[in-house]
């Protein structure tokens, strides 16, 4: 089981790796989960947190993730940048950092779905669901048909399904909702009642943290 979040793509992936005034990334399958890199402000005469005046003692620099010109007091701050598929550390500024901090770490929680989870569909046939280490597909594997490949971007809705037993609420399974080129399409799937563990609750909490990813707001709208 991965526990370190996004992989690097292997080689033969769309891989390409690219190192910029921003720092050493890499494009790789595209995917709702990463986020494009910003365009920089223009080199403006003040910071635009604390609008201190640029001098040659204060200097100007770029949080990666939003882009905007700021002094170092306000941008000092170095972390690792997962969603846009930064290899380094990179500057941000204080409200990005703490923000791509709790980030990471969902990301790595999101590590376990690259493990196979056993399910019950609709139909009460058994099936192996995960999602593919780059965070572009769900696969449902049965044994006696093709798997089924949900491509990440095409799902348009997302529940997560519980239970209430003793005052206590768990997960249970899923319901996502598909756009394919002329209708919608639901998949639910449940876990089985009597092999359900632990680790596969903690798998849906994880898928619940995806889902939470792919449907979050830009800034702008919040």
């Amino acid at each position: 089981m991965s526990s370190n979040g996004p992989k690097l793509p292997k080689p033969g992936f769309g891989l390409t790796l690219q190192r910029s005034h921003s720092g050493l990334s890499y494009s790789g399958p595209d995917s709702p989960i990463f986020l494009n890199q910003p365009q920089w402000s223009p080199d403006i005469l003040k910071c635009e947190e604390c609008n201190r005046d640029f001098d040659f003692f204060v200097r100007r620099h770029h949080c990666r993730r939003c882009g905007r010109c700021l002094c170092e007091r306000c941008s000092k701050g170095k972390a690792a940048l997962k969603r846009m598929r930064f290899l380094d550390l990179v500057r941000q500024c204080n409200i990005c950092l703490a923000q791509s901090l709790d980030e990471n770490q969902k990301l790595t929680q999101m590590g376990r779905l690259t493990s196979s989870i056993r399910f019950v569909d609709v139909s009460e046939k058994e099936c192996q669901v995960f999602i593919d280490e780059y965070y572009t597909v769900m696969v449902i594997q049965r044994d006696t048909t093709p798997p089924i490949q949900i491509h990440l971007n095409d799902i348009k809705s997302a529940k997560i399904l519980t239970k209430t037993h003793l005052n206590k609420t768990y997960p249970i399974g899923f319901r996502v909702v598909v756009n394919d080129e002329f209708d919608e399409t639901s998949f639910e799937f449940l876990l089985p009642e009597d092999t359900a563990t632990k680790q596969d609750q903690l798998w849906i909490k994880s898928l619940q943290i995806m889902f939470a990813l792919i449907f979050e707001k830009p800034n702008n709208e919040q």
